[in-house]
């Protein structure tokens, strides 16, 4: 495999102080699918952007849309490929080729740089992001070093292995089952000066990269089959939780808090609860069971997360799974986590867009199966609700952005 290139997009001198941001747009599909991250982004005031590149690739020109895409970017350093014996035993994840590359993140940027937020490249930055999280930094203690949320909530009525649940409410709760159980990668905040530190005394003292100690716990609690460099962090967490700091439920919006989001915004006029179909309880199946009359029906409703209802976490190691703060949900990252693409795009445009005739304008057009799991190639994945196939919702997505376009809110920038 080729080696990896480092190139910097710096922020314009209004943006300087702005948290910097690392992107991997690695393989064939990596620069595709980052291209829009920044759509929200109307004026330039995101900081300096790291990419991670194949050496093999043309020289990157306007790689993202919206107002990055004037921005002129720069070759920063070559990188050999991380050694990939690490991962044996790991199991496959749509990202496993790539999962060293992250991994080994400290070699990919200048030894100067001292602190940064590794995103997946399946995500959009809003234009709050640099504030909520450099907050975040500044709130670690002396020895934490990344900030990650924790994983998301399922619905269940009772536990995976039927004993009920201590928070069920209304007959439903909600729960992270043990197969999901730490924190979700796709946003690290990561304070680089004491991850630097940490590393030269983590792994034989340092001798070697962090994350071969990191998997040599596996044996004792793996996590690796959630696949990724998912599994690593949130093995190494388990057994080093002295390092991490929970982000507020929100600020890194996936799946089912995504879907809380999606429900909230659509509502906040007055409206209807977005795609709120009303279906008898005798028929309303989720997760292999049917929810009782007093859970939350209409799809996808079964599963979202408004980040207030306590959550049952499944590993004490990880502590409470956190709420919203007392200021309500505030999204720094709107993460589509592969399949979600169209359902974060949704919530970009509401959470951006502050005409209330434009809000309904795109509520009550956009089709409800796009809420569902839908794939890079525009197919439903799973059967959630009939869909078309292609279900037209990658189409969908892209139109949100011209639609909000004219309408964005100048004071969230």
């Amino acid at each position: 495999m080729p080696d990896t290139q480092t190139w910097l997009c710096p922020a314009p001198p209004h943006s300087a102080g702005k948290l910097p941001i690392l992107l991997y747009m690695l393989g064939p599909n990596g620069p595709k699918i980052a291209h829009d991250i920044f759509q929200l982004h109307h004026h330039d005031h995101v900081g300096s952007v790291y990419m991670v590149i194949d050496s093999d690739k043309p020289q990157p020109t306007a790689p993202f849309s919206g107002a990055l895409g004037l921005r002129k970017c720069h070759f920063l350093l070559t990188k050999p490929r991380a050694p990939v014996g690490y991962i044996k035993g790991m199991r496959g994840h749509y990202s496993q080729e790539f999962v060293m590359e992250k991994l080994d993140l400290l070699a990919s940027l200048p030894s100067s740089l001292q602190s940064v937020v590794l995103l997946d490249s399946d995500t959009f930055v809003t234009p709050a992001y640099s504030g909520l999280l450099l907050s975040e930094l500044a709130q670690m203690d002396s020895r934490q070093f990344v900030a990650a949320a924790r994983a998301e909530a399922r619905t269940y009525i009772t536990g995976p292995h039927g004993a009920p649940i201590a928070n069920c409410t209304n007959e439903w709760c909600l729960n992270i089952p043990p197969a999901s159980e730490g924190v979700n990668s796709g946003c690290l905040v990561l304070n680089l000066t004491r991850f630097r530190a940490w590393n030269a005394a983590f792994c034989d003292r340092g001798a070697r990269p962090w994350y071969a100690c990191a998997l040599e716990l596996s044996g004792r609690g793996s996590f690796l089959f959630q696949g990724g460099d998912n599994g690593v962090w949130n093995t190494l967490i388990a057994f080093h939780p002295y390092i991490w700091r929970p982000l507020p439920c929100g600020t890194h919006a996936s799946v089912a808090v995504l879907r809380g989001l999606a429900r909230t915004l659509s509502q906040r006029d007055g409206a209807a609860p977005l795609c709120d179909v009303s279906v008898p309880a005798s028929r309303y199946w989720y997760e292999g069971r049917y929810l009782p009359a007093t859970a939350p029906r209409g799809f996808p409703w079964g599963a979202y997360d408004q980040c207030i209802y306590p959550v049952e976490g499944a590993d004490a190691r990880f502590g409470p799974v956190p709420r919203a703060p007392a200021g309500g949900v505030a999204p720094a990252v709107l993460h589509g986590a592969a399949r979600l693409t169209p359902l974060a795009a949704l919530v970009a445009t509401l959470w951006t867009t502050r005409s209330a005739a434009a809000r309904a304008r795109i509520t009550s057009t956009y089709p409800c199966w796009c809420l569902s799991f839908v794939g890079h190639d525009d197919r439903q994945v799973g059967h959630e609700l009939p869909a078309p196939s292609p279900t037209g919702c990658r189409k969908a997505a892209s139109a949100l952005a011209n639609m909000s376009q004219a309408d964005a809110s100048p004071s969230s920038e």
